[in-house]
């Protein structure tokens, strides 16, 4: 064997063992996580997946944390997430859609002066156009589709019930100017109590520049009528060149986040 080939063979082994170092570290970290889960220490999995995407999101889709540019949140509700986004992600500029009338005039007040952030009072769907928003009692619940009838196969807060229902606009953000452009979508961050399939088939070719989508979940039951479910989420994500990297769910209902990352 000549010293070349030895030499091959040693960068080989070198770059494998870096690779692997650093997968044992990541595993043992995560390892680490789930004992304190175990143990009472941390969040409940959902909130778990959403504390770490918001903690680890350049690690997940592979830049450093000041290359993230751009986050599009749907369903901002107040904004709640936003400040730790604005703190974690340095450079990111936030779009964020809200549809609800109470909710957005508070989001907006939040952000008011604020330059990163773009406040957007429309429902996101697969299509530009009207549709009919329901508030619910209990606060963040509000959606373009009914409550579920309830049966073995719903999940329904005990006494969430409508409280109005008004017209909006609509918009598929495949389709929306302020993201008609070549600037990737470092993560879709999705929250629309059951229309998470449709705002997703609406995306159309801005997926294909998107590099992470945080999406709410319904795994077994569902709470609105034709509500989206996890299933049909993951084939779909996975048809369009995401895997799944987490997921979190409540052991009760099965709702809860999950994250796809763009293979």
């Amino acid at each position: 064997m000549t010293s070349k080939s030895n030499q091959r063979i040693a960068s080989r082994v070198s770059s494998v063992a870096r690779r692997l170092r650093s997968q044992l570290l990541d595993s043992a970290s995560r390892v680490t996580q789930i004992g304190q889960l175990l143990r009472g220490e941390l969040p409940p999995p959902y909130a778990f997946v959403q504390a770490d995407v918001l903690g680890n999101l350049a690690s997940y889709i592979g830049v450093a944390p000041e290359r993230i540019s751009r986050i599009v949140i749907v369903g901002a509700w107040h904004g709640e997430e936003i400040a730790q986004m604005l703190s974690e992600w340095g450079s990111a500029s936030i779009v964020a859609f809200e549809p609800s009338r109470e909710a957005f005039e508070v989001l907006e007040t939040n952000f008011a002066d604020v330059p990163r952030v773009t406040c957007v009072n429309r429902a996101v769907s697969d299509r530009n156009g009207m549709a009919t928003f329901r508030e619910m009692s209990v606060a963040g619940n509000g959606s373009l589709l009914p409550l579920a009838e309830e049966d073995d196969e719903t999940v329904i807060v005990d006494g969430m019930h409508q409280t109005d229902i008004y017209e909006v606009p609509t918009v598929s953000l495949g389709e929306f100017p302020l993201l008609d452009d070549d600037r990737p979508i470092n993560c879709l961050w999705v929250d629309v109590q059951g229309l998470e399939r449709l705002v997703l088939e609406g995306c159309g070719q801005l997926l294909s520049r998107t590099d992470a989508a945080f999406v709410e979940v319904a795994t077994t039951g569902v709470t609105y009528d034709g509500g989206a479910r996890f299933l049909g989420l993951f084939e779909f994500m996975d048809s369009n060149g995401f895997r799944l990297a987490s997921l979190g769910t409540n052991p009760i209902t099965g709702q809860g986040n999950a994250l796809w990352v763009r293979r």
